[in-house]
């Protein structure tokens, strides 16, 4: 994706993540106002800017992102840190405990099956977008309730792994105190 068509209209995408971050999740607003974007492109931006509202220890800030399927959300991440120019944040397909084990964030699609404590590990943010993601040990979970997309944030998974959600994403969230996976 070399060619700046490919990866301008993430630019675009600023609108959105700005009424995410105020709070505006309702899907049909968001498409009046960021037409032509999909799902996996939402779920990107989401994934990209929960890096700053999240805090892992010591200060440290995240660089390698991890995603379970090379999927469209995949594709799309990897389009807005091309668009971004963000040379920062790495982002990779994980395959082995080994990969997990470098990662920082990691987004676990839907259509993956395998338990959530598998993936579980100190200083490990783990975001999801299956139903229940969050009461059964994942931290972030992306929930759709008709024309609503919100987060649901679980604290007890999130302070387990040694990470803390700032003040303004417990505010947009649904913060729930779900189990804690454990390996």
């Amino acid at each position: 994706m070399a060619d700046g068509a490919a990866v301008r209209p993430f630019a675009r995408l600023l609108p959105l993540v700005m009424l995410a971050a105020l709070g505006a999740t309702d899907v049909g607003a968001q498409s009046a106002l960021t037409p032509g974007y999909t799902e996996s492109e939402i779920k990107a931006a989401f994934i990209f800017h929960l890096m700053g509202f999240v805090h892992w220890q010591g200060g440290r800030q995240p660089s390698m992102v991890c995603m379970t399927q090379q999927d469209e959300t995949y594709r799309a991440f990897g389009s807005l840190l091309e668009a971004k120019n963000n040379q920062s944040v790495v982002l990779m397909a994980t395959a082995t405990d080994e990969e997990i084990a470098s990662c920082d964030l990691l987004f676990i699609s839907s259509e993956v099956e395998a338990p959530i404590p598998e993936y579980v590990q100190e200083d490990l943010l783990t975001v999801g977008d299956s139903a229940g993601f969050a009461e059964s040990g994942g931290m972030i979970e992306f929930r759709r309730v008709a024309n609503r997309v919100g987060l649901v944030v679980n604290s007890n998974a999130l302070g387990a792994a040694g990470l803390s959600a700032s003040s303004r994403l417990l505010s947009l969230a649904t913060v729930v105190s779900g189990r804690v996976a454990s390996p």
